[in-house]
């Protein structure tokens, strides 16, 4: 099965200039850096869109559908919408207009999410105080949903038995118009417009149920352009369409999916909980595993900052887009909700139409061995590893964490054992271990000692050669040989005042004993040496780092 499961996010290697900032959001760890260029392990991608929002080249991308390929595949085709697209244009354009703008593009029909969401309303309260594990957990954001497939397994038992609003609208949508318009539903194509890349896949890979009654998808991103055109060309009448009520708005993070009181269902119920953004989600459902908020009865979780209003597909900044919807909604009337039609809601989710049938179960992401005992075995070199890494997660060998680095290399994903910062620290130590003094270098190098005997003791700690000797005075690190041609008095005054090691003249270049006797006096050997000073500046840098 993990064979054929789709992903919506993708990686454009030729954009990826090995940054690592995707490293470093991933909330699964999904990512790893090879070769500088970043890679995705599908078994442990939720297609979050973190990766997708981070990226400073746009290297990470989403696939979804073109508009005119869609049409040739159905009869009868349907655009549906999310509240959130209307936050992403100007208030001079209602949600009719907007709508109506969609549907010139070519679509027979179109609607927004605002039944399956009412849907909810109505009966999701009663399931959640009937549910017998707590605090349930929304069902409505699918990357939420995969993250506690391969992160929290444990927790999939609250979550919380109903499909998400777009699925509801969806099969009630293409049910109608098959009666209505005498239409095989097979002839009928839903085309979800996204803001989440974790919905498109959701299609392919739909959650909880057997199958999507989605058919394709176009990003928010990718249909805006075109909308915004219509809407200024004004060749597009209005036309009303089945708008959400005041109470159908507020609906879950399916609908509005910013997760603010001001667009919560449960913002009024004393005993629930809005948390968005992925890394805020890990930490509350770590406290879930804890056992640490059981005295909650819901908790809403979106995936995105702001819920889909911060999706990664969508154009508009999340807070002026959030103004935008709340001025939407002020124009928006409440509707009461016909009990008969809540009784048939109630019957829908009791025959199964809307509620979760099929099994969620959790995907496994790092199988060390088939053989228990050998994954035992594993685990333990695991830890081994783990404990002579630094710890410090800095993501440089390309492995997310140290923790991950040390599967990576026990589960075979990387061929070396070769941590940066280690290897850092154990260059500097060697460099350190193998400070030489001069009498070390004389001997090594086969160097004849002209003057400055008394300073045979001193440490050598680099090299360097230039003979210009302001230059010298400006560069030159103390403890460091230096190799010049220059043979002046002025040489031995220019290494007593940088505190250099020694002197190597080259090329048995010939030394005044006025500069022999001032050497002698500052103790400061001078070496001479057949070689030219490149190869003596080789020799001594291989025997420094040796």
């Amino acid at each position: 099965m993990e064979n054929k499961y789709f992903h919506s996010v993708i990686l454009k290697p030729e954009r990826c200039i090995g940054c690592t900032y995707c490293l470093r959001v991933c909330p699964t760890e999904a990512i790893r850096l090879k070769n500088k260029k970043a890679s995705i392990i599908a078994q442990r991608c939720i297609d979050c869109g973190e990766c997708i929002r981070i990226c400073p080249n746009h290297a990470k991308s989403a696939i979804t559908d073109n508009i005119e390929d869609i049409k040739g595949k159905f009869k009868y085709n349907v655009a549906l919408v999310l509240p959130v697209l209307y936050g992403q244009f100007d208030t001079i354009y209602s949600p009719d207009k907007i709508l109506s703008a969609i549907k010139y593009l070519g679509f027979d029909d179109v609607y927004d999410i605002s039944q399956g969401a009412e849907i909810i309303g109505a009966i999701a309260e009663d399931i959640i105080k009937n549910h017998s594990t707590k605090p349930v957990i929304s069902s409505s954001c699918p990357a939420i949903l995969r993250l506690i497939q391969v992160r929290f397994p444990e927790l999939i038992p609250n979550i919380l038995d109903i499909e998400t609003p777009t699925e509801i609208s969806a099969r009630i949508i293409k049910n109608r118009i098959s009666k209505e318009k005498s239409l095989d539903i097979k002839d009928i194509g839903i085309t979800l417009i996204t803001p989440c890349t974790a919905r498109v896949t959701s299609i392919k890979n739909p959650i909880g149920v057997e199958h999507s009654f989605i058919d394709s998808s176009i990003s928010i991103k990718d249909i805006y352009v075109p909308i915004l055109k219509v809407l200024s060309s004004g060749n597009v009448n209005e036309t009303k369409h089945s708008m959400p009520t005041l109470n159908a708005m507020p609906t879950l993070n399916g609908i509005i999916c910013n997760n603010s009181d001001d667009f919560s269902m449960f913002s009024s119920y004393r005993k629930s909980l809005s948390v968005n953004g992925i890394h805020n989600a890990i930490s509350i459902l770590e406290e879930i595993e804890l056992g640490r908020l059981n005295n909650l009865s819901f908790i809403e979780i979106a995936a995105c900052p702001g819920g889909c209003l911060g999706g990664p597909l969508v154009v508009e900044n999340r807070y002026i887009a959030l103004n935008n919807i709340k001025n939407i909604a002020k124009k928006l009337k409440n509707h009461v909700i016909d009990k008969s039609n809540i009784n048939n809601y109630f019957e829908m989710y009791n025959n199964g139409s809307i509620r979760l049938v099929k099994s969620i179960e959790p995907r496994s992401v790092t199988r060390l061995d088939l053989d228990i005992k050998k994954s035992i075995k594993k685990l333990n070199l695991i830890q081994n590893i783990l404990d002579k890494l630094p710890g410090i997660n800095c993501g440089i060998c390309g492995s997310p964490t140290c923790q991950a680095f040390a599967e990576d290399f026990v589960t075979g994903n990387r061929s070396d054992y070769i941590c940066p910062v280690q290897e850092i620290e154990r260059k500097k130590g060697l460099k350190e271990k193998n400070n030489m003094i001069v009498k070390d270098i004389m001997d090594r190098l086969n160097l004849k000692l002209a003057a400055g005997e008394s300073g045979l003791k001193k440490e050598v700690k680099d090299v360097y050669t230039c003979d210009l000797l302001s230059w010298v005075m400006a560069h030159a690190d103390a403890k460091s040989a230096w190799v010049t041609i220059q043979t002046h008095v002025n040489i031995v005054a220019v290494a007593v005042l940088l505190d250099l090691s020694c002197i190597i003249i080259p090329e048995n270049a010939e030394i005044s004993d006025e500069t022999k006797n001032k050497a002698d006096d500052e103790s400061i050997p001078l070496l001479i040496s057949d070689e030219n000073a490149y190869k003596i500046c080789y020799e001594l840098h291989q025997e420094l780092i040796r």
